[in-house]
């Protein structure tokens, strides 16, 4: 009986231990987790996030996004940055995911850089990215022939 209950609890706690849950509209939890945390994003490259401040009257947090992408001889270094909000409403928004879109931090204009900036952080620590919409000349004619376009949205891939 002993060694069974022994074996319970090493189970219970490993599996305690590899499962990553986050608190997405508490600060300390977002900022332990994210504050200099590093994902590739599939063949663009990788983001590294810092934690930068957090606005307590709007409850935003903001991080300086590093985006590196790999070029033949040095990688490109972008600077971004990214305002993630923790207080929404739980009615219209889920609680266990968050929006997270990079930006300029020295403009207000939108980024033309031909990479994903959009991405949605989960509360179990996954990382989306959206991914740029893919379409065959063939399904764009059809498309335009018929009026309707069959794929609205790109699709969200995970970041490693």
């Amino acid at each position: 009986m002993k060694k069974i209950f022994i074996t319970i609890l090493l189970v219970v706690s490993s599996f305690m231990g590899f499962t990553q849950n986050i608190i997405l509209s508490s600060e300390e939890s977002l900022k332990k987790f994210l504050d200099d945390k590093q994902f590739v994003v599939g063949e663009y490259g990788t983001v590294t996030f810092h934690y930068s401040s957090y606005d307590k009257t709007f409850g935003k947090m903001e991080f300086n996004v590093e985006y590196l992408i790999p070029e033949e001889k040095k990688p490109r270094k972008i600077l971004l940055k990214a305002d993630i909000m923790l207080k929404l409403n739980d009615f219209m928004f889920p609680s266990f995911v968050r929006s997270i879109s990079l930006s300029n931090p020295n403009s207000f204009l939108l980024l033309n850089l031909n990479l994903p900036t959009n991405f949605e952080l989960f509360e179990n620590g996954d990382l989306y990215y959206q991914d740029k919409l893919t379409m065959t000349m063939t399904d764009y004619l059809n498309a335009r022939k018929s009026g309707s376009f069959s794929i609205t949205a790109p699709p969200y891939k995970l970041c490693e």
